[in-house]
């Protein structure tokens, strides 16, 4: 979660990505099915914010 704080700050959705994903590990057969699908559901909102962010870089 440290690590979290400044890929926010500086808007880098990848790496917010690849941060929530890393999470689940964490948790992988831990019976925390929720916790993980929210991890994931988190992680593909980022992927979906980077893409639009460079759809928009293009386009600008």
């Amino acid at each position: 979660m440290r690590e979290l704080v400044p890929a926010v700050v500086q808007r880098d959705y990848t790496r917010m990505a690849e941060l929530f994903e890393s999470m689940t590990r964490i948790w992988a057969g831990e019976r925390m099915g929720g916790l993980l699908k929210r991890r994931r559901a988190e992680a593909a909102l980022c992927r979906r914010a980077a893409a639009e962010s460079s759809a928009r870089r293009v386009v600008a």
